[in-house]
């Protein structure tokens, strides 16, 4: 669904994509991923972390909206000052 385009404010809907925002001064994450096992192009899943680095993000909730209500999300959580970023590397154990 959203994915990285020049205004962040404006996403965009690309099959199969996915989109994260961190906020640093709540140590969180948020995941926006298309949700394929409903009705393809409809619902996005989002998933939120709390994540203290470097510790890997902690699973918090996750639930489905629609795609405009995705949409809208993002916009607000932009606007607010969430910003993009790549997933989080998830660290090994030896």
């Amino acid at each position: 669904m959203l994915n990285q385009c020049s205004n962040p404010l404006e996403p965009v809907n690309k099959p199969g994509g996915e989109v994260w925002l961190v906020n640093g001064e709540e140590q969180l994450l948020v995941q926006f991923k298309p949700d394929s096992s409903l009705t393809p192009g409809q619902w996005v899943e989002l998933r939120t972390y709390s994540w203290v680095r470097p510790q890997p993000p902690v699973p918090l909730s996750r639930r489905k909206l629609s795609n405009q209500i995705a949409s809208e999300t993002w916009k607000h959580m932009v606007q607010v000052g969430w910003r993009r970023c790549a997933p989080p590397v998830r660290l090994r154990k030896s």
